[in-house]
């Protein structure tokens, strides 16, 4: 198989990730891509080393850079209270490397005739989606009877998230921009509307980060335009006027129609004043912290969300009250910086640099639009991604990062002359560095299977715990623990779920054992501390019981239920007074408190 015949046949499979969906899986995307994006390239790979086994490969330093991020990555595993699920989030790395280099060989192989089938497969993406976010705008208006934001940011299915199919659009701009230049006739005007559906569509989903990446988008393409008289005489000015005007009287249209005209600029005058907003710079000032007492490997990949809340959950109200666990800072930057370490965060923002570098070298050597718009466009692309990744998490979806692996890739295409004095041609043959990767990339997709199986048996455990068959919770439990998987979507340690099961059945110390190793898991998690300490309770170690307690409260200090047994401790003890200071501290809402406050008046009285 010539290796244009296999790129042919990798672009549709690639652009086929954000369309997968499982519906029968808790998260029903996730694992399901990770699965069918380790499979791909495992495959992938395989046919690489067939056709390419004997040649020498050549790195420049956009892949020294790049595989070092991994490495650190691999690295920060160390530091992980919870290993497996930094295994998990560290080969979403190796995954959106793996796809770059796959990439890479394609785009410098034969580009004369890859990337125009590249656009075009993006173009089709481009119109899926699109399609697909009018029809379920569509269904949101029928349902509810407007486009407001709190109705428009129920959208599930593909992207779960408004946040995340908004972007997700935003990152596909770049390529139908360089497909309006490149190609001709049908695609060309396919291109357009792309541009034009997806800028409407942006605007309508009421998404700031993705609004504030539009705009660096935008302006980043005027100042391109504007930059050279050349590329102004080439390109039709006017038509590209009347499509902006074409975009904002569709969106402002479809508002009016929709009755909310006024939500999108709503959103931007708002901004600060929301409770998100507020939550999300707590969250940043946590992730500092993280990164100033771990600055070396940080925390350990994908342990930010076991972490964050070692300096409590105060002032985050539905942590608080709803419990409602974060999983992500809403900033990448300060993510990866928590997780991986100061190494780890100038790695990634070295890759960002020297790629914006390489496409302004390659723009200053562009000698006419059909040259310069494509790199301005993935320039555009990488800077809006850069944007985004402030307020935003396109760093945990593996469609997101596909399409950076794709500007990365390009990113080395384009500015080929700039990488010419900065590459390395390897000693070894193709076949050495392949096989250990195809070996990683088949482990890589077991271990997707394994934790796709096991979200599958805990979504029926949760179920079962719903109806109280606590026997079947504590069998599925182990059934879906392996060594790659040991905690739910909540962030619950699935022992901690059969610690739950032995307590309602009467196993106490075995809960307490049980309670114990689920802190080894999730190290500051206020509900085992809580359950721990009522596991002494009935255990009558009331000393160590009062710890835990105080423990989760010094993590949630508004967790109602370990306040409610911090009153039953001191009324057991006969210490009225400090009952009623943790009494008063309850909810008001708190049917507990109610007991507990008759209790506690008995004995004032007694």
């Amino acid at each position: 198989m010539k290796t244009i015949h296999l790129a042919q046949l990798f672009v549709p499979l690639l652009l086929l990730t954000p369309l997968i969906i499982y519906d029968a899986a808790m998260d029903q995307v996730m694992h399901p891509r990770f699965l069918y994006l380790s499979c791909l390239l495992s495959i992938t790979f395989l046919l690489l080393l067939y056709t390419n086994r004997d040649k020498k490969l050549t790195i420049n330093w956009l892949d020294i850079i790049f595989g070092s991020f991994y490495a650190i990555n691999l690295l920060s595993i160390l530091m992980a209270p919870n290993k497996a699920e930094a295994l998990f989030e560290t080969q979403k790395v190796f995954l959106t490397l793996g796809t770059y280099g796959i990439l890479r060989v394609f785009f410098n192989d034969n580009p004369s005739r890859f990337i125009p089938f590249f656009l075009k497969a993006m173009i089709i993406l481009s119109l899926i989606l699109s399609g697909y976010s009018i029809k379920i705008l569509g269904d949101i208006y029928t349902e509810f009877g407007a486009l407001y934001h709190s109705t428009v940011y129920a959208i599930k299915g593909l992207f779960a998230h408004k946040n995340l199919l908004s972007a997700f659009l935003l990152f596909l701009l770049a390529f139908n921009v360089w497909g309006s230049i490149a190609l001709k006739q049908i695609w060309k005007g396919l291109s357009i509307f792309n541009i034009i559906s997806i800028l409407s569509l942006i605007f309508l989903l009421q998404t700031r980060a993705a609004y504030l990446g539009t705009f660096i988008f935008l302006l980043t393409m005027f100042v391109g335009i504007m930059s050279s008289a050349t590329i102004r005489q080439q390109l039709p000015i006017k038509k590209i006027a009347l499509g902006a005007l074409a975009v904002l009287g569709i969106s402002v249209g479809a508002l009016t129609v929709t009755g909310n005209i006024a939500g999108p600029f709503k959103r931007l005058t708002s901004f600060g004043q929301t409770n998100s907003v507020k939550e999300r710079t707590i969250l940043w000032q946590k992730s500092v912290e993280l990164m100033k007492d771990y600055p070396l490997l940080g925390v350990g990949n994908g342990n930010w969300k076991l972490m964050y809340t070692k300096y409590s959950v105060t002032g985050l109200r539905r942590a608080e009250t709803e419990d409602i666990q974060f999983i992500r800072p809403h900033n990448d930057y300060l993510w990866i910086g928590s997780e991986t370490g100061f190494i780890g965060l100038l790695l990634f923002l070295g890759l960002a640099g020297l790629a914006i570098i390489a496409l302004i070298s390659a723009i200053r050597k562009a000698d006419s639009a059909q040259e310069a718009i494509p790199a301005w466009s993935i320039l555009a692309g990488i800077l809006a991604y850069l944007v985004v990744s402030v307020f935003d998490f396109p760093r945990e979806r593996l469609e997101h990062q596909m399409l950076w692996a794709c500007y990365l890739a390009l990113t080395v295409y384009m500015g080929q002359h700039f990488f010419t004095n900065r590459q390395y041609t390897l000693g070894v043959k193709a076949k050495f560095i392949l096989i250990p990767i195809i070996l990683l990339s088949i482990f890589t997709a077991y271990m997707g299977y394994s934790r796709l199986q096991s979200e599958l048996i805990v979504k029926q455990m949760i179920s079962n715990t719903q109806r109280n068959k606590w026997q079947k919770v504590k069998r599925q439990s182990l059934q879906a623990h392996t060594m790659f998987y040991n905690m739910d979507l909540l962030t619950n340690p699935l022992v901690w779920w059969e610690a739950i099961a032995d307590f309602r059945d009467k196993k106490y110390q075995e809960a307490n054992q049980k309670f114990q190793e689920a802190l080894d898991i999730h190290p500051n998690s206020h509900k085992v501390f809580n359950n721990l300490g009522s596991s002494y309770y009935v255990l009558q170690d009331y000393e160590n019981a009062e710890k835990a307690y105080r423990q989760s409260l010094v993590i949630n200090p508004k967790y109602d239920e370990a306040l409610g047994n911090m009153v039953r401790l001191y009324l057991r003890g006969n210490n009225p007074a400090k009952a009623r200071t943790y009494l008063e501290q309850m909810s008001k809402e708190s049917d507990r408190k109610k007991q507990l406050t008759q209790m506690l008046e008995q004995l004032e009285k007694s």
